[in-house]
């Protein structure tokens, strides 16, 4: 069970991470929302997409790399190629974000066109590119390590700081530089913490093996991010503001959907990497098993409740100038769904050194995202986008569950997945028709509380808990505080032992 144990663990300390860093960007679009319009937002949303494809593919596919090689470097003791892979990827990395940084305002004349026209701009973009790039290289070094905790403390900073820091620079600039200005002023600050974290010591480099997973690994990046980001980026190019603006806002609500996944995805990395490299597929076989049921356990109720309140969720976190995002939200909700359980099986297939399989898959889907997105905005406006996205992250998500079957064996149990898309289903219709009789904002709360009552009555009528729930439930006891333990045990007491 050590295997499990590190596994709830690591869970344990992602989800604080995602909980703070949800709250906080939900809070930072929410002042976005509130405070900005509709044009302005876009102009934000494009500056993090266009920084997050930038940076993703300066990495040149070393942290692919590094997040695979760290862990089996710890698990057999090799302390130097650790230290030396770290900084070595960080000087490469960093350096070239540098130059591109210098590029950008140098060359702001060729790039204004695209998502900024001032010299302002310029350097915004530039000082955002950088700080972004920094914070998550740090990051990703202290996942490797399964250092949870500290990703978990520095991200809390991160999030508190964030939305201090936006609000500082908005009191000065009411339009898109003050939410530009507090995210760069967070991720520096974060930047410096994670910084001292990493290990320090005398180094040594694998670097065949690194540019071995590298190579193939830099050539996934691109169909990567034109799936992640591609929608956005490419709505800037063919779209209005306004629309850009509407589509990134509904994306940033529908993200929270792939959370669950995407904390098991990180949370298990590491250990499948040393899992494959010791041979003992059966554990590996289990821990993918419960990610994917508890990763739709979460993430399909959570689809039905955000096409059920669309409507209100948006004039929750905006205002009425946003509402027609609504239509788009359940989509993309969906989307996200798809994209966050890929992301599970996207990282075993890298673990098991399959890199050039990911590149094919996730090559493919970008440009299925990137053409359907231009074909269908043009017939359909943000909802064909939003389709768009959906059906290349199913694409993904199946063509990865099947080659980590193949690579594993089947760990696919479909009684529990069956039974979770039942009791979703009663869950939204019954919700559904009270929403047809008690219509109005004022109803909107006690039917979102029925609707999660409904839904976890029907899981426990249907049996879904077993015995390795109850085993993870006797782990996952030891992490949380006293004070709330009375409660956890109450609710643990409905699943069987």
């Amino acid at each position: 069970m050590r295997t499990i144990d590190k596994a709830i663990s690591n869970t344990f300390y992602l989800f604080l991470d995602w909980l703070g860093v949800a709250v906080s960007g939900y809070l930072y679009w929410v002042i976005i929302g509130k405070l900005l319009q509709p044009a302005d937002a876009g102009v934000v949303s494009a500056f993090i997409n266009f920084s997050l494809l930038i940076s993703g593919l300066s990495t040149l596919g070393l942290l692919t790399a590094v997040s695979k090689l760290l862990p089996e470097y710890e698990i057999k003791g090799q302390k130097e190629k650790l230290v030396g892979t770290i900084w070595w990827t960080f000087k490469i990395i960093m350096l070239l974000n540098i130059i591109i940084g210098i590029l950008i305002v140098a060359a702001n004349h060729i790039f204004g066109w695209f998502v900024y026209s001032t010299q302002y701009d310029a350097i915004a973009l530039s000082l955002f590119l950088i700080t972004m790039t920094s914070s998550t290289l740090l990051s990703t070094y202290l996942q490797s390590m399964q250092q949870m905790k500290r990703i978990f403390t520095s991200n809390l900073v991160l999030a508190i700081s964030k939305i201090i820091a936006t609000l500082a620079f908005m009191t000065v600039s009411f339009n898109y530089i003050g939410p530009l200005a507090g995210f760069i002023a967070a991720s520096a600050l974060v930047t410096v913490i994670r910084f001292f974290w990493m290990p320090k010591g005398k180094g040594d480099i694998d670097t065949k093996g690194i540019r071995d997973l590298a190579i193939p690994s830099f050539m996934t990046i691109p169909g990567t991010l034109l799936v992640s980001n591609g929608s956005v980026i490419a709505l800037t190019a063919i779209a209005t503001a306004s629309d850009v603006g509407l589509f990134g806002f509904a994306l940033i609500i529908a993200s929270v959907i792939h959370i669950m996944p995407n904390v098991l995805s990180r949370s298990i990395f590491p250990i499948s990497s040393q899992q494959w490299a010791m041979k003992t597929t059966e554990s590996l076989r289990r821990l993918l098993s419960l990610s994917l049921k508890y990763s739709i356990l979460i993430a399909l109720p959570m689809v039905a409740f955000s096409f059920i309140f669309s409507n209100e969720i948006i004039l929750l976190l905006s205002k009425q100038s946003y509402i027609e995002a609504k239509n788009i939200v359940g989509i993309l909700a969906a989307s996200f769904m798809f994209y966050g359980i890929s992301s599970i099986f996207t990282n075993t297939l890298y673990s098991m050194g399959e890199a050039k399989r990911n590149r094919d898959i996730w090559s493919a889907a970008g440009a299925i995202n990137i053409g359907l997105t231009i074909l269908l905005y043009s017939l359909y406006g943000i909802s064909g986008a939003a389709f768009a996205l959906l059906i290349s992250t199913i694409f993904i998500a199946s063509l990865t569950i099947y080659f980590s079957i193949k690579k594993t064996g089947n760990f696919i149990h479909p009684k529990p997945i069956i039974k979770i898309i039942v009791s979703t289903c009663i869950s939204f219709i019954i919700t559904i028709i009270l929403k047809q009789f008690f219509p109005g904002y004022i109803y909107a709360i006690p039917i979102a509380l029925a609707f999660l009552f409904i839904y976890c009555v029907s899981l426990l009528l249907t049996r879904i808990f077993e015995k390795d729930d109850s085993l993870l439930i006797e782990r996952l006891e030891t992490k949380i505080p006293s004070y709330i333990k009375p409660i956890f045990n109450k609710l643990a007491s409905f699943i069987p032992k």
